[in-house]
């Protein structure tokens, strides 16, 4: 069977060096490609080629505990949930590593990543994290944007690091 089509199987997760528990379903990286199109007026509006102009990654996963860590993870302003924290600073610097990694014994230890760290991941700005209070399962679908690290030394930003 292609490797293509097999299941990896199941990755446990950490946010900055701490687990964040059972996740329902699987963990969904998601990457948008970003052009600007190339047009030649004898072509009208035609697209005929473009410009690549860069990439954003983010990591989906729906969690279902209620821990301390998950909460640092939907609130990562301030100590206290609710409170605003400090305005005006960058997410990179309240961001911290993502750290998938594949459970022993199943296919992805082999087939890969045995390790994926996004070493600045933060929630997602504009993402709704939605709680339940009730008597329902409490499944919070988390979206995590994942910067990408830059040095000075090099023009290339690493959205992620396989292991």
């Amino acid at each position: 069977m292609s490797n293509l089509t097999q299941s990896v199987g199941a990755y446990t997760a950490t946010y900055k060096g701490v687990d964040i528990g059972t996740f329902e379903g699987a963990l969904r990286q998601n990457q948008t490609m970003h052009a600007q199109d190339v047009r030649a007026s004898r072509f009208g509006d035609t697209v005929i080629d473009g410009v690549y102009r860069g990439s954003n990654v983010f990591q989906v996963a729906t969690i279902k505990e209620w821990t301390e860590a998950i909460r640092d993870t939907i609130w990562p302003f301030d100590e206290e949930l609710g409170n605003t924290g400090i305005h005006g600073r960058l997410l990179t610097d309240i961001a911290g590593a993502l750290v998938l990694t594949a459970v022993p014994g199943t296919p992805a230890v082999t087939l890969g990543p045995a390790t994926r760290t996004y070493s600045l991941a933060v929630l997602a700005p504009e993402h709704n994290a939605e709680v339940t209070f009730g008597t329902e399962e409490r499944n919070m679908p988390i979206v995590f944007r994942c910067y990408p690290a830059i040095t000075v030394a090099t023009t290339v930003a690493v959205h992620y690091v396989d292991t």
